[in-house]
Protein backbone atom coordinates (compact mmCIF):
# COMPACT_ATOMS: atom_id res chain seq x y z
CA UNK A 1 0.00 0.00 0.00
CA UNK A 2 1.05 3.85 -0.75
CA UNK A 3 0.74 6.86 0.38
CA UNK A 4 0.07 10.16 -1.82
CA UNK A 5 2.89 12.47 -1.13
CA UNK A 6 1.51 15.39 -3.15
CA UNK A 7 2.15 18.24 -0.91
CA UNK A 8 -1.01 19.41 1.12
CA UNK A 9 -2.60 16.19 0.93
CA UNK A 10 -1.81 12.84 2.47
CA UNK A 11 -4.21 9.90 1.27
CA UNK A 12 -3.74 6.47 1.41
CA UNK A 13 -4.21 4.61 -2.42
CA UNK A 14 -5.22 1.35 -3.41
CA UNK A 15 -3.07 -2.14 -4.30
CA UNK A 16 -1.37 -2.15 -7.29
CA UNK A 17 -2.14 -5.25 -9.43
CA UNK A 18 1.33 -6.63 -8.71
CA UNK A 19 0.73 -5.91 -5.06
CA UNK A 20 -2.17 -8.39 -4.94
CA UNK A 21 -1.15 -10.75 -7.24
CA UNK A 22 2.08 -11.34 -4.99
CA UNK A 23 0.14 -11.35 -1.74
CA UNK A 24 -2.55 -14.25 -3.27
CA UNK A 25 0.54 -16.23 -4.66
CA UNK A 26 1.97 -15.96 -0.93
CA UNK A 27 -1.42 -16.66 0.65
CA UNK A 28 -1.78 -19.82 -2.10
CA UNK A 29 1.12 -21.81 -0.55
CA UNK A 30 0.90 -20.54 3.04
CA UNK A 31 -2.77 -22.51 2.46
CA UNK A 32 -1.13 -25.43 0.72
CA UNK A 33 1.62 -25.75 3.26
CA UNK A 34 -1.51 -25.63 6.17
CA UNK A 35 -2.98 -28.70 4.53
CA UNK A 36 -0.36 -30.70 3.72
CA UNK A 37 1.02 -30.26 7.49
CA UNK A 38 -2.91 -31.15 8.69
CA UNK A 39 -3.24 -34.26 6.16
CA UNK A 40 0.08 -35.27 7.50
CA UNK A 41 -1.15 -35.20 11.20
CA UNK A 42 -3.78 -36.77 10.23
CA UNK A 43 -2.94 -39.67 8.75
CA UNK A 44 -0.63 -39.46 11.74
CA UNK A 45 -3.47 -40.12 14.16
CA UNK A 46 -4.92 -43.05 11.84
CA UNK A 47 -2.12 -44.71 11.81
CA UNK A 48 -1.26 -44.36 15.20
CA UNK A 49 -5.24 -45.04 16.26
CA UNK A 50 -4.74 -48.61 14.35
CA UNK A 51 -1.56 -49.16 15.86
CA UNK A 52 -3.52 -48.68 19.61
CA UNK A 53 -6.37 -51.05 18.29
CA UNK A 54 -4.33 -53.80 16.91
CA UNK A 55 -2.02 -53.89 20.05
CA UNK A 56 -5.41 -54.18 22.36
CA UNK A 57 -7.02 -57.19 20.29
CA UNK A 58 -3.73 -58.86 20.76
CA UNK A 59 -3.37 -58.66 24.17
CA UNK A 60 -7.30 -59.68 24.34
CA UNK A 61 -6.63 -62.91 22.36
CA UNK A 62 -2.76 -63.82 24.16
CA UNK A 63 -5.20 -63.63 27.46
CA UNK A 64 -8.30 -65.70 26.44
CA UNK A 65 -5.79 -68.00 24.81
CA UNK A 66 -3.15 -68.08 28.30
CA UNK A 67 -6.39 -68.97 30.03
CA UNK A 68 -7.57 -71.74 27.82
CA UNK A 69 -3.73 -73.25 27.80
CA UNK A 70 -3.70 -72.94 31.66
CA UNK A 71 -6.94 -74.57 31.94
CA UNK A 72 -5.73 -77.75 30.05
CA UNK A 73 -7.26 -80.87 31.29
CA UNK A 74 -5.55 -84.38 31.71
CA UNK A 75 -8.68 -86.18 31.33
CA UNK A 76 -8.77 -89.71 30.03
CA UNK A 77 -9.86 -89.09 25.88
CA UNK A 78 -12.28 -91.96 25.79
CA UNK A 79 -14.12 -93.01 29.16
CA UNK A 80 -15.83 -96.71 27.94
CA UNK A 81 -12.07 -98.53 28.49
CA UNK A 82 -10.23 -98.55 31.61
CA UNK A 83 -6.96 -99.88 29.94
CA UNK A 84 -7.63 -96.54 27.71
CA UNK A 85 -8.07 -94.40 31.08
CA UNK A 86 -4.24 -93.32 31.03
CA UNK A 87 -4.54 -91.73 27.69
CA UNK A 88 -5.38 -88.04 27.71
CA UNK A 89 -7.17 -86.09 25.51
CA UNK A 90 -4.48 -83.89 24.62
CA UNK A 91 -2.65 -84.00 20.77
CA UNK A 92 -0.25 -81.28 19.55
CA UNK A 93 2.19 -80.70 16.88
CA UNK A 94 3.82 -77.48 15.07
CA UNK A 95 0.29 -76.07 13.71
CA UNK A 96 -2.45 -77.69 15.55
CA UNK A 97 -3.35 -78.07 19.33
CA UNK A 98 -6.35 -80.32 20.33
CA UNK A 99 -7.03 -80.24 24.34
CA UNK A 100 -9.80 -80.24 27.00
CA UNK A 101 -10.58 -77.10 28.45
CA UNK A 102 -13.32 -74.69 30.24
CA UNK A 103 -14.54 -71.86 28.50
CA UNK A 104 -15.92 -68.68 29.61
CA UNK A 105 -19.70 -68.52 30.88
CA UNK A 106 -19.93 -65.73 27.96
CA UNK A 107 -18.92 -68.33 25.21
CA UNK A 108 -20.57 -71.36 26.03
CA UNK A 109 -22.77 -73.15 29.23
CA UNK A 110 -20.21 -74.76 31.87
CA UNK A 111 -18.78 -78.05 31.39
CA UNK A 112 -15.25 -79.29 29.74
CA UNK A 113 -14.75 -78.85 26.26
CA UNK A 114 -13.09 -80.12 23.11
CA UNK A 115 -10.66 -77.16 22.17
CA UNK A 116 -9.00 -76.79 18.92
CA UNK A 117 -6.56 -74.16 17.44
CA UNK A 118 -5.19 -74.72 13.97
CA UNK A 119 -3.37 -72.88 11.21
CA UNK A 120 -5.47 -72.33 8.30
CA UNK A 121 -3.86 -71.36 5.04
CA UNK A 122 -6.29 -68.82 2.88
CA UNK A 123 -7.33 -71.16 0.46
CA UNK A 124 -7.18 -68.21 -2.21
CA UNK A 125 -4.31 -66.96 -1.07
CA UNK A 126 -1.03 -69.20 -0.29
CA UNK A 127 1.35 -67.84 2.38
CA UNK A 128 -1.88 -66.21 4.05
CA UNK A 129 -3.22 -67.97 6.99
CA UNK A 130 -5.82 -67.49 9.74
CA UNK A 131 -5.43 -68.62 13.72
CA UNK A 132 -8.70 -70.26 13.88
CA UNK A 133 -10.07 -72.01 17.17
CA UNK A 134 -13.06 -74.64 17.42
CA UNK A 135 -14.87 -75.96 20.16
CA UNK A 136 -17.83 -78.65 21.05
CA UNK A 137 -18.59 -80.14 24.30
CA UNK A 138 -16.26 -82.95 25.32
CA UNK A 139 -18.29 -86.08 25.29
CA UNK A 140 -15.69 -88.72 24.92
CA UNK A 141 -18.13 -91.70 24.27
CA UNK A 142 -19.36 -90.09 21.09
CA UNK A 143 -16.13 -88.86 20.27
CA UNK A 144 -14.82 -92.91 20.56
CA UNK A 145 -17.95 -93.73 18.41
CA UNK A 146 -17.06 -90.90 15.84
CA UNK A 147 -19.92 -89.15 16.60
CA UNK A 148 -18.67 -85.56 17.77
CA UNK A 149 -21.21 -82.95 17.41
CA UNK A 150 -20.21 -80.05 14.67
CA UNK A 151 -17.77 -77.89 16.49
CA UNK A 152 -18.35 -73.88 16.61
CA UNK A 153 -15.61 -72.28 14.81
CA UNK A 154 -14.23 -68.50 15.23
CA UNK A 155 -11.25 -66.51 13.85
CA UNK A 156 -9.01 -65.38 16.38
CA UNK A 157 -6.02 -63.38 14.32
CA UNK A 158 -6.68 -62.59 10.30
CA UNK A 159 -3.86 -62.61 7.38
CA UNK A 160 -0.78 -63.96 9.44
CA UNK A 161 2.29 -65.14 7.91
CA UNK A 162 1.99 -68.32 9.96
CA UNK A 163 1.26 -69.72 13.65
CA UNK A 164 3.63 -72.38 15.39
CA UNK A 165 3.16 -74.23 18.45
CA UNK A 166 6.00 -76.01 20.57
CA UNK A 167 5.75 -78.12 23.50
CA UNK A 168 8.06 -78.32 26.31
CA UNK A 169 8.54 -81.56 28.50
CA UNK A 170 10.14 -84.97 29.01
CA UNK A 171 9.35 -86.85 25.76
CA UNK A 172 9.75 -90.05 28.21
CA UNK A 173 9.28 -90.09 31.57
CA UNK A 174 13.18 -90.90 32.64
CA UNK A 175 14.23 -88.40 30.03
CA UNK A 176 15.47 -84.25 29.96
CA UNK A 177 12.89 -81.95 29.49
CA UNK A 178 13.34 -79.85 26.24
CA UNK A 179 11.38 -78.21 23.46
CA UNK A 180 9.13 -80.29 20.88
CA UNK A 181 8.12 -79.20 17.93
CA UNK A 182 5.02 -82.15 19.10
CA UNK A 183 4.11 -83.79 22.28
CA UNK A 184 5.10 -87.40 22.54
CA UNK A 185 3.20 -88.50 25.22
CA UNK A 186 -0.16 -89.82 25.47
CA UNK A 187 0.14 -90.02 29.62
CA UNK A 188 0.90 -86.52 30.30
CA UNK A 189 0.45 -82.90 28.96
CA UNK A 190 3.29 -80.90 28.55
CA UNK A 191 5.19 -78.19 31.01
CA UNK A 192 4.81 -75.45 28.81
CA UNK A 193 3.24 -74.82 25.32
CA UNK A 194 4.53 -71.84 23.08
CA UNK A 195 2.70 -69.90 20.75
CA UNK A 196 4.48 -68.04 18.17
CA UNK A 197 2.75 -65.90 15.35
CA UNK A 198 4.32 -64.29 12.63
CA UNK A 199 2.85 -61.23 10.18
CA UNK A 200 3.64 -61.14 6.81
CA UNK A 201 6.05 -57.63 5.72
CA UNK A 202 5.11 -54.45 6.32
CA UNK A 203 2.15 -55.41 9.19
CA UNK A 204 2.91 -53.14 11.94
CA UNK A 205 0.98 -55.86 14.27
CA UNK A 206 3.75 -57.68 16.77
CA UNK A 207 3.12 -60.86 18.75
CA UNK A 208 5.37 -61.69 21.53
CA UNK A 209 5.89 -65.23 22.07
CA UNK A 210 3.04 -66.62 24.41
CA UNK A 211 3.98 -69.28 26.38
CA UNK A 212 2.15 -70.58 29.19
CA UNK A 213 2.10 -73.77 31.97
CA UNK A 214 -1.12 -76.07 32.11
CA UNK A 215 -1.87 -76.00 35.58
CA UNK A 216 -2.74 -79.82 35.35
CA UNK A 217 0.57 -80.42 34.20
CA UNK A 218 2.32 -79.22 37.59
Amino acid sequence: MKVDKTPGRRRLRGFTLLELLVAVTLLGLLAVLLFGGLGLGVRAWEVGEQTADDHARLIAIQSFLRQRLSDARDVAARGTDAAESETIAFRGDAGTLEMVTVLPPDLAPGGLYSFAFASIEHPDDPGRYDLVASWSLFDPVAEAAGEAPEPTKTVLLEDIAGATFDYFGRPESDADAQWLESWPRPDALPALIRLAVAFPDGDRRAWPDLVVAPAAAR
